[in-house]
C-alpha cells in the first residue's frame, strides 16, 4: 500500500556486497530421528548491488556440518558462487552505459559474521 511497504533506496556508487549467515543445526532440540534434514544447517545470504538487493536465499544445506565453523563456510561457499555472474552483469551493465567499472574499479565487499 502507500503507507506500508518496503522503501528501497539505492545507493549511487557502484559497489557489490554479499550477507552470508548460517544457522547451525537449526532444529536442535526439536528434532525427529526418523527425519535427516532435523541435523542439517541453514544458509542463507543476500547479495546487494548499489544498495539494492538483487539476490537472496535461505535454504538447508546439502552437507552435514559437524560445527557451527564448518556451516558458516558453507555458507560463505554457497554465496561467493552466486559473486561472480553478478560481477559479470555489472561489468556489462556499466560499460553499456559508459560506467568506468572493471577489476580495479569494482568494489565488492563479502560480510561475513563468524570468520
Amino acid at each position: 500500500t502507500r503507507n506500508h511497504g518496503l522503501v528501497l533506496n539505492p545507493s549511487k556508487e557502484l559497489k557489490i556486497d554479499d550477507y552470508p549467515d548460517a544457522d547451525f543445526a537449526g532444529m536442535y532440540g526439536y528434532e525427529v530421528s526418523s527425519d535427516p534434514s532435523c541435523v542439517k544447517s541453514r544458509t542463507g545470504y543476500t547479495i546487494t548491488v548499489a544498495d539494492f538487493p538483487v539476490v537472496w536465499q535461505s535454504k538447508l544445506q546439502t552437507e552435514t556440518a559437524t560445527s557451527t565453523m564448518e556451516a558458516e563456510i558453507i555458507a560463505l561457499a554457497h554465496s561467493a558462487k552466486e559473486l561472480f555472474p553478478i560481477m559479470d552483469m555489472v561489468d556489462l551493465l556499466g560499460n553499456a552505459v559508459g560506467l568506468p567499472v572493471g577489476d580495479t574499479t569494482m568494489n565488492v565487499s563479502i560480510h561475513e559474521d563468524n570468520l
